[in-house]
């Protein structure tokens, strides 16, 4: 008997949903994703794990102000959910910090509702 999982269908949705170009919408996003940071960890054996909400700031910095990363679109292109999630996967594994990469991958789901936060704690 296998278990189904809606993964595929939520990441497929994601890149077809797009970041509204206005300011408060964007802002909005952007303290959710701040909160849910601060909210959210993963539980291990040698203890918590937990995203930096700078590492959310960062990243948005990137995608819609500083033309010199490879995420930038600036404030007059859309930004698909899923580019921000790309965005701050790849921000997280360029990271100093090699032993949690893959537990803060994990989060990175959960604050983008691609994996349910009850699931992995």
């Amino acid at each position: 008997m296998s278990m189904t999982s809606n993964f595929n269908s939520k990441l497929e949705k994601s890149k077809h949903t797009f970041i509204s170009l206005d300011e408060k919408d964007n802002h909005e996003l952007l303290g959710r994703l701040i909160e849910r940071s601060l909210l959210y960890e993963y539980k291990t054996i040698g203890g918590k794990v937990k995203l930096s909400p700078s590492d959310v700031v960062k990243t948005y910095e990137s995608i819609f102000y500083d033309p010199s990363s490879k995420y930038y679109l600036g404030e007059t292109k859309g930004c698909s959910l899923h580019h921000y999630q790309d965005a701050l996967c790849s921000f997280i594994t360029d990271s100093k910090d090699i032993v949690n990469r893959f537990e803060k991958t994990l989060l990175v789901q959960m604050l983008f509702d691609l994996v349910d936060n009850e699931e992995n704690n």
